[in-house]
């Protein structure tokens, strides 16, 4: 039974690998989903989430350590874990950040360092420098390559920002034995827009290298100070979204949930403190 088990979770992954615009977001499996309305994180700028857009790291200028848990489709072996710890400076604003996708048999890793610059008063540019790893078998080992990631932040005017990002736009890839492991390459546009102080919007438009434009959308709505609820959709077919925020003190603690027809449902959960 065991052998059996582990079987289906080599298909399931298999099938995620090549069926990418299935996954519950359109990066690599070590890359854990944000906090923002379906995952339309490019211009989301009340949290900086590791492996998103670094530019972020700029808006937010505030020290910050969190924690990240995302579970696809209900099976523990398809899940992401990752902590980030950002740190503003005078100079450059940093963020390191470390993931891990996967289970016993076969997982993905991602560690990766940022830096992000506010170059005027409304525009931040950022870089970011990832190491990418996967376990194939205990033969084989580990095999990784270093990718890159690029964002952008603009704030048009006060409550309208537009943000860019590329992860791995090298399409870098990892060698092993005689085969390629693809890692996805993602180039990702969107806007976000303050109606009021209370409701914000948010679009994005995906772009996976061979596979079609994916489109999202969300709204973020506080109802009182300190607590949120998001909702969005993307995809097709449509994947709807539903999540919750609230700030206590210094903690952030953020929870979201999406569903898939085909694939069931995928949640999760970051916890942040803000020094």
């Amino acid at each position: 039974m065991k052998h059996v088990t582990y079987f289906s979770i080599r298909i399931t992954v298999l099938f995620l690998f090549f069926v990418p615009h299935l996954w519950a977001q359109n990066e690599a499996l070590a890359v854990v989903a944000s906090a923002a309305p379906a995952n339309a994180s490019v211009a989301y700028t009340k949290t900086w989430t590791a492996f998103h857009n670094p530019a972020v790291l700029s808006a937010r200028q505030s020290k910050a350590v969190a924690l990240q848990y995302q579970n696809r489709y209900s099976i523990k072996e398809l899940s992401t874990g990752a902590m980030s710890f950002s740190l503003p400076t005078k100079a450059v604003d940093i963020g390191v950040a470390f993931s891990y996708f996967g289970y016993e048999d076969y997982h993905e890793l991602c560690s990766g360092i940022a830096f992000s610059r506010r170059l005027a008063k409304r525009f931040s540019l950022a870089v970011q420098v990832n190491y990418y790893a996967a376990y194939f078998s205990p033969s084989l080992g580990y095999k990784g390559n270093i990718i890159a990631q690029v964002g952008l932040l603009s704030e048009i005017k006060q409550g309208w920002v537009i943000g860019f990002h590329a992860f791995n736009p090298a399409q870098t890839a990892i060698n092993y034995a005689e085969s390629q492991k693809p890692i996805p390459a993602v180039f990702a546009l969107g806007s976000s827009y303050a109606f009021s102080p209370e409701l914000h919007g948010f679009f994005q438009l995906d772009k996976e290298i061979n596979h079609p434009i994916q489109w999202r959308f969300g709204a973020e709505y506080q109802f009182v100070a300190g607590f949120y609820f998001r909702t969005g959709f993307y995809g097709n077919p449509l994947v709807p979204s539903l999540g919750t925020g609230f700030m206590l003190n210094k903690w952030r603690i953020d929870l979201q949930f999406e569903r898939q027809s085909l694939l069931g449902i995928s949640s999760s959960c970051s916890l942040q403190y803000i020094f």
